[in-house]
């Protein structure tokens, strides 16, 4: 496992070292602040350009201004008028290892390249003063390694987000602007080993990618929107052990440790209580999906029944889960079971310590009680209506 996770960081580098090595740009001018940027032109609109990297580059300002549109000076040489370019882009690698602290991008902006903001460790934030309304695409590790960038906002118009793109970033919380009829997978490696903290994902989304969010440490569990129906190989890898994870009833495939967190003894464990809505049960692609044999010292051998997991399924389903491999590993007595269209009268008390999670009447996830009733998950896999004063 080592030695793979160096050989991807080794390919990563490369890749913005390849990138890097054939910086090159058609011209340059002062942004409002006398700021010089570079820019190339695009091959297939004579009436556009782009931000380009440069070694002349000097991005150690506070704040980088984009201009919405730039003046090309005519050649001396060969004359002619000046030239107004809408800049439409930043092209790969453009602020690569910038020192500015904040990038403000007109409206015009379409695209961010691959690696554009990569190695940006200052970068606090990225902001579109008059709208965001024309981004459709961020490259890949277009925010690799970003050490000071907590926030960001995926706008409706983005169409797709490539492999890596906020990989090692510090990013703790992302927002899909809500209206995005686009993106429907989450990318291999997009948020790996990012610092995000709290994930909510659009209902668009029907796959999450290999190590998508793996090694994301401070990663709470997340929402998963129903309509997702596959979860690659180690997508939510090393969390920091959770205490519970629910699977949409739409969820068909999940892959290798997925969701599973090495322990110090190298064993890799599932989260303590896993909650799958779906009545068939999902296509397993490893046997090690819901975690490692263990060793059954009074055996003296290793045994693939799997006996340190809460497993809560639809009612009447459970018959199928355990006839079906690898669910079937699940240790019997580790099976619950609940009905939620028979959710029990309405209670005025409850013993909270027994609570494993707590939603509003329409569904929302809620921190604590609010007044009103509420809808009490219990560790035990039931449920109540609560009602508080």
């Amino acid at each position: 496992m080592k030695h793979i996770k160096a050989m991807r960081i080794f390919l990563s580098i490369l890749f913005l070292l390849c990138i890097v090595s054939v910086q090159a740009w058609d011209f340059c001018a002062p942004n409002q602040d006398g700021i010089m940027l570079y820019y190339n032109r695009i091959p297939d609109d004579e009436a556009a350009c782009e931000v380009a990297p440069s070694r002349e580059a000097d991005y150690c300002y506070p704040v980088i201004r984009v201009p919405a549109e730039v003046v090309k000076e005519a050649d001396q040489e060969h004359g002619g008028p000046d030239t107004t370019l809408t800049v439409i882009g930043i092209g790969p690698t453009a602020f690569y290892m910038g020192l500015m602290k904040k990038i403000e991008l007109p409206f015009t902006i379409g695209y961010i390249g691959n690696g554009a903001f990569a190695n940006c460790e200052s970068l606090e934030s990225i902001e579109w003063p008059d709208g965001n309304e024309w981004l459709y695409s961020i490259g890949e590790v277009a925010f690799y390694n970003c050490g000071q960038l907590l926030h960001f906002q995926i706008p409706k118009t983005v169409e797709e987000i490539a492999e890596r793109a906020f990989y090692r970033s510090c990013l703790q919380s992302v927002d899909f602007e809500e209206g995005n009829p686009y993106i429907t997978s989450i990318p291999r490696e997009c948020f790996r080993e990012s610092g995000i903290v709290n994930l909510t994902l659009p209902s668009t989304i029907r796959e999450i990618g290999e190590y998508a969010f793996a090694e994301c440490k401070n990663l709470n569990p997340p929402r998963l929107p129903v309509g997702l129906k596959i979860i690659g190989s180690y997508a939510f890898f090393n969390h920091h052990q959770w205490s519970q994870l629910e699977l949409p009833e739409t969820v068909t495939d999940i892959g290798e440790y997925a969701f599973c967190c090495p322990k110090s003894d190298g064993r890799y464990l599932c989260v303590n209580t896993l909650y799958v809505n779906a009545k068939t049960p999902p296509y397993c692609l490893s046997t090690k999906t819901l975690g490692d044999d263990t060793y059954d010292n009074s055996k003296r051998m290793f045994t693939s029944e799997i006996t340190n997991l809460v497993f809560v399924v639809p009612e009447k389903t459970s018959v199928f889960y355990q006839t079906t491999y690898p669910w079937s590993r699940i240790a019997i007595p580790c099976y619950r079971t609940r009905d939620t269209s028979g959710i029990p009268s309405v209670t005025a008390t409850q013993q909270e310590d027994a609570e494993e999670s707590i939603f509003s009447l329409d569904g929302r996830r809620l921190d604590f009680r609010q007044r009103g009733i509420n809808i009490v998950r219990h560790k035990d896999g039931s449920a109540s209506k609560v009602l508080k004063r």
